[in-house]
């Protein structure tokens, strides 16, 4: 039910069919508010294979290793001891 929220904004179909250097200012900052709270909620469940898929997608999708460091670090942060904290941030 936390994550429900979040997935209009991040995974809808409407979500993926615009580049997100072609958002105006607010839909960006939209963007990036809900990144930084589906990073927040996915730091528990770091390590599980569905959330570093959802990681990779976001990376992919919306360039959050380059734009959203510090929501993408939130999450991954406790785990840097960890192969997966390795990956995250150079998943192309």
């Amino acid at each position: 039910p936390r994550f429900s929220t979040l997935r209009d904004a991040l995974f809808s179909r409407a979500a993926s069919t615009h580049a997100r250097e072609q958002l105006t200012a607010d839909a960006v900052a939209k963007l990036d508010d809900a990144v930084s709270e589906f990073c927040g909620l996915l730091s528990q469940h770091f390590l599980a294979p569905g959330c570093f898929k959802a990681l990779e997608y976001l990376i992919r999708r919306f360039k959050i290793n380059e734009y959203n460091i510090d929501a993408l670090m939130t999450a991954a942060l406790p785990y840097h001891s960890t192969n997966e904290f390795v990956r995250c941030p150079t998943t192309p």
